[in-house]
C-alpha cells in the first residue's frame, strides 16, 4: 500500500490512569484511495520530555522518519539529524560501545550547541573548518570530531536529505601537540627491577611486549593464549565494563607470543589464586 504523507503533525500531552502523562505525536496520512488516516506515536514520558521543547525536539526526528518520501518538503535542522542519527539502531548497532558513545559525546556536547539549529544546506565547509580550527581541543580530537560530522552528514545523504556531504573537504590536522615518551629498552627493564609484586609484574611485562589497546589488554583470559603454539588470540575489548568485539577483525589475527613470556606467564599461571585463572589475566 503507498501512502502520501504530510509534514504537518502536532505534539500532546495524553493523561495516563497508571505512570506519567505522555507525549504523543500526531499525523495524517492519504491510502491509496487518497482518505486522510491518522496516525500516532508515542513520543515519551513527562519524565523523559520533561518540557513541549524537550517533546517537539524528539518529534522532530520522528517526523523526518514519517516523512522519508518527502524530505525536501522542510528544511530539516543538524539538530533534527543527529536526533535520527542517534535513535537509528540500525546505525548504532554497527558501532562498537566505545566508537557509540564518542559519537554521542561529540554530537550533542560540541556538534549540536554550535550547528543545531542550521539547517544541512547552511551547513558550509570552509565554516566548520574555521570551527574546527577555533576549538580548544587536541589535534587529535578535532580529527575525531570531522570523522563524527562526516559519518552523520553520509546518513543525511543516504536518507536523500542533502546531495553533498560538506565536511569531505574540511581539512583538519591531526598532529601531536608533542611527542610520546617512549621507554628505551634499558628504561623498561630498569622499571621491572623496581616492581617486586609478582602480579603486578607480569601484567607489566606483558603490557609491554604485547603492545594491545587498554581495552583489548584487558580483556584478556587464560584461554586466549595458546600454550602449544606459543600465540594469543584477541577475541574482544573491555570498555567503560563493557564487553565487546575488538575495533576491527584486524585485531583478531593470532599474537606471536616469545618463548621467555610465555615462561613468565606460565610462572604467573602456576601461582595465581584458582579464582583468578578463571577470570581475566591481568586482574
Amino acid at each position: 500500500m503507498t501512502r502520501a504523507r504530510y509534514q504537518a503533525g502536532c505534539i500532546t500531552l495524553r493523561k495516563r490512569a497508571k505512570g506519567p502523562d505522555i507525549w504523543q505525536f500526531r499525523w495524517w496520512e492519504l491510502d491509496e484511495h487518497r482518505c486522510r488516516i491518522q496516525r500516532s506515536k508515542i513520543v515519551g514520558t513527562i519524565e523523559q520530555l520533561p518540557t513541549r521543547r524537550d517533546a517537539q525536539r524528539a518529534a522532530d526526528a520522528l517526523r523526518l522518519e514519517v516523512n522519508a518520501e518527502l524530505p525536501n518538503d522542510v528544511p530539516i535542522t543538524v539538530a533534527t539529524l543527529i536526533d535520527r542519527y542517534l535513535n537509528d539502531n540500525l546505525e548504532m548497532d554497527r558501532l562498537a560501545f566505545a566508537t557509540r558513545k564518542s559519537y554521542t559525546t561529540y554530537l550533542n556536547h560540541w556538534v549540536r550547541p554550535k550547528w543545531g539549529q542550521h539547517t544541512l544546506r547552511q551547513v558550509r565547509t570552509m565554516a566548520v573548518e574555521q570551527w574546527l580550527r577555533d576549538l580548544p581541543l587536541a589535534p587529535r580530537t578535532k580529527v575525531n570530531m570531522r570523522g563524527t560530522m562526516h559519518v552523520l552528514f553520509e546518513c543525511a545523504g543516504r536518507w536523500e536529505l542533502l546531495g553533498n556531504n560538506p565536511i569531505t573537504r574540511v581539512r583538519q590536522v591531526g598532529s601531536r601537540l608533542s611527542e610520546p615518551d617512549i621507554l628505551t629498552a634499558g628504561e623498561f627493564q630498569a622499571l621491572l627491577k623496581e616492581l617486586k609484586e609478582e602480579r603486578t609484574r607480569t601484567m607489566v611485562v606483558l603490557a609491554g611486549c604485547l603492545g594491545l589497546s587498554r581495552s583489548e589488554f584487558t580483556g584478556l583470559k587464560w584461554g586466549d593464549f595458546d600454550w602449544t603454539t606459543g600465540t594469543l588470540a584477541v577475541q574482544r575489548a573491555v570498555v567503560h565494563n563493557r564487553v565487546g568485539d575488538t575495533k576491527t577483525q584486524a585485531r583478531r589475527k593470532p599474537v606471536p607470543l616469545a618463548d621467555e613470556l610465555v615462561r613468565v606467564l606460565k610462572e604467573w599461571h602456576k601461582h595465581a589464586p584458582l579464582p583468578e585463572r578463571l577470570r581475566l589475566v591481568v586482574r
